[in-house]
């Protein structure tokens, strides 16, 4: 969730947002530069929560490789029995 001292940072991102594309009336307005500063604080907190989401992909993929790498014999395991199932004894 966007948010920013007050809360209603997300709010005013959409507001602003709305103004820009002159929301449902069609009409283009102006905005102030409080607007603005909105809209890029969202921006660049929601690139922000991106960037942290990569690195944690990123130190999960390492993880699973080095885990992968060190221990090669869990895939040499026998498999299980299939269960037996009514359309077998048919």
């Amino acid at each position: 969730m966007l948010s920013g001292a007050d809360g209603m940072t997300a709010s005013r991102a959409v507001e602003a947002a709305q103004i820009v594309t002159g929301g449902a009336s069609g009409a283009r307005k102006m905005m102030t530069p409080y607007q603005v500063d909105a809209v890029q604080d969202a921006t660049a907190l929601t690139a922000w929560w991106a960037v942290g989401a990569m690195l944690l992909e990123a130190i999960g993929a390492v993880a699973g490789g080095r885990l992968g790498a060190a221990y090669p014999e869990w895939h040499r395991r026998d498999r299980m029995q299939r269960p037996i199932r009514m359309a077998d004894k048919i």
